[in-house]
């Protein structure tokens, strides 16, 4: 019912946002768990990420940032129910440890580098940032059992949400976010090898370089560590 009324309301949201002028600067703000992310208007309010991405007209289209395309693919991505995804394909065999505070903490730091779309690195590093400072991040074991279902088919299931909102009657639109939709990879927000759940709610998509990038940066600084040991996160750059 929430979402039915989101779309609703979207399109006129749209309007509101894109009349301001901070609104060509929108940052997408995420915490992971959430359904979808918001869209910041820039004026220390926010709007719903619908008000984004309702839009039918060639002008407005036309204006479209990829900051609010990758906010429209993440939404269509999270309305996946879990209960649809089939039966469950483990992978991985390494049992779940918890972070161990007895442990010496580790800094990991993510250098910044320039095939990283800022909007959509900025994202993931402030998600993870706040998990850190919430003290939340750990290596967890590798390769720790996760349900495969929750990332195999995750871009076809965006992909048919697409069709099924804006086939054939806004073709323009839809043909925008298919293309966007090809450089993207679902990234678990906060990272398995950080501690973070194999969920769909913990799953947006990132782009496909930074997101691997992103874990090798990660994997390559906590490979050694003992399982459990506490993670803080620096962005450098």
């Amino acid at each position: 019912m929430r979402r039915a009324l989101l779309l609703l309301l979207g399109s006129v949201l749209l309007v509101l946002a894109l009349a301001t002028p901070a609104a060509a600067g929108c940052a997408i703000s995420y915490q992971p768990g959430e359904i979808a992310p918001g869209v910041d208007n820039g004026c220390g309010g926010a709007v719903p990420w619908v008000a984004a991405a309702l839009v039918t007209t060639s002008g407005v289209l036309a204006g479209l940032s990829p900051l609010i395309l990758s906010a429209w693919l993440d939404a269509a991505g999270a309305v996946t129910a879990e209960a649809d995804l089939g039966a469950m394909a483990t992978t991985g065999t390494a049992a779940p440890v918890s972070r161990d505070d007895s442990l010496p903490e580790a800094t990991v730091k993510v250098h910044r580098k320039d095939f990283h779309p800022r909007g959509q690195f900025d994202r993931k590093m402030n998600a993870l940032s706040r998990l850190s400072d919430d003290g939340k991040l750990f290596k967890q074991a590798n390769k720790v059992a996760r349900d495969k279902r929750i990332t195999d088919g995750y871009k076809k299931r965006v992909r048919k949400a697409i069709l099924r909102k804006y086939w054939p009657g806004h073709k323009q639109l839809a043909t925008k976010l298919l293309q966007r939709l090809k450089e993207q990879h679902p990234d678990h927000v906060w990272e398995l090898q950080l501690g973070g759940p194999d969920t769909v709610s913990n799953l947006q998509l990132l782009h496909g370089r930074t997101n691997v990038d992103i874990g090798s940066q990660i994997w390559q600084q906590i490979m050694h560590l003992p399982d459990g040991t506490p993670i803080r996160i620096e962005v450098v750059g």
